[in-house]
């Protein structure tokens, strides 16, 4: 759904929880601010406005999205807050020009102030002080820790970490992917828990992907870490255990052959962090899972099957998905057709020449 509708569909009360949390965190980068007063104010004197809505009381609308935003719940739709209000014996007023612009700030300095000054920040266990920060499916977010290092998540990802954070330890449990950029620290290991990997570093940068349904791999762009099996995953004495340099990456497969080391393209494993989408003679299969996530879309698949099995090369730097997909279906022979979040691949029989 596109800024605007997604906009004025909160505050008519029509959000999706999924909604929510997708405008939640578009509104909360800074660098979006300024868009985001413009098209609150826009959509709000467009709802004022509107033929179907003329009867709605604005001022319960604003209760209704004050105590909803508190608690991180959709508001209810506009005519149901107005039949609450006159329920209790509140009548409506007509407003003044004057009135709606005050109004309207009002509103804006409300949803602002909420969505946009604070970082989304979900704590998650109040006994243990947990927080947690996501990147949801089609984002990438990039969050400063206290100690100053900082982790760059792919799209559905999350870490979470105490809330005490680098006073007695440095420890992030991460589900997902997600860059790390570590403040050196001596005395205090900064140690990322993944599915079944535990990688330590003191300060250095690396590369986390832990997706489900991949394998595990660990990649080090600077400095030196220690990547190990967590304890429950050991068994039969396989490699437990190892040091990477600078192009190093230790692979996981969840076989018994253990931990496994080999040199990585730094473009193929890091560029994603840049906004950019890099494919070096990458499995269609494996393509599409990233599209997926990137774009947050579903493709679904007609006609062979077994070119999922092909390959391709690409780079794509802030490209539509349509601009993606037409460069690799006229290399890789495929066509496409989209229908909003869902995307179907036609793939063709392979010719015998």
């Amino acid at each position: 759904m596109a800024k605007e509708d997604l906009i004025r569909a909160f505050l008519k009360g029509e959000c999706s929880e999924k909604e929510l949390e997708e405008l939640r965190f578009w509104l909360s980068l800074p660098e979006n601010k300024e868009e985001a007063e413009s098209l609150f104010k826009m959509k709000w004197e467009e709802i004022s406005g509107d033929e179907l809505l003329t009867d709605f009381d604005k001022e319960a609308v604003f209760d209704g999205i004050q105590a909803r935003v508190h608690g991180l719940k959709k508001p209810q739709p506009a005519r149901q807050v107005a039949r609450d209000r006159e329920a209790y014996g509140y009548p409506r007023k007509r407003k003044s020009a004057a009135g709606i612009k005050i109004f309207v700030g009002l509103a804006l300095v409300l949803l602002i102030g909420y969505f946009v000054i604070p970082a989304p920040e979900v704590t998650t266990n109040p006994a243990t002080e947990q927080i947690t920060r996501v990147a949801p499916r089609g984002y990438r977010n990039t969050i400063t820790l206290m100690d100053g290092s900082t982790a760059t998540l792919n799209s559905e990802s999350t870490i979470t970490y105490a809330k005490d954070f680098g006073k007695e330890n440095r420890i992030i449990y991460l589900t997902g992917e997600a860059f790390f950029r570590v403040a050196r620290d001596e005395n205090m290991p900064f140690v990322v828990i993944s599915k079944d990997l535990k990688t330590t570093a003191l300060g250095t940068s690396f590369n986390v992907n832990a997706y489900e349904g991949n394998d595990e791999a660990i990649s080090l762009a600077t400095g030196k870490v220690k990547v190990e099996l967590k304890e429950s995953s050991l068994s039969n004495n396989v490699a437990e255990e190892m040091i990477l340099t600078p192009g190093e990456q230790a692979v996981w497969t969840g076989e018994s052959t253990g931990l496994t080391k080999r040199e990585f393209d730094f473009r193929e494993i890091l560029s994603w962090k840049n906004n950019v989408i890099y494919f070096n003679n990458t499995e269609l299969n494996s393509m599409i899972r990233v599209l997926e996530k990137w774009y947050d879309v579903q493709i679904t698949i007609e006609g062979d099957t077994n070119r999922l099995n092909d390959h391709g090369t690409g780079k794509f730097k802030n490209e539509s998905l349509e601009n993606v997909l037409s460069s690799l279906g006229f290399t890789m022979g495929f066509t496409y057709q989209i229908n909003e979040k869902k995307i179907t691949l036609k793939l063709t029989e392979k010719t015998n020449d």
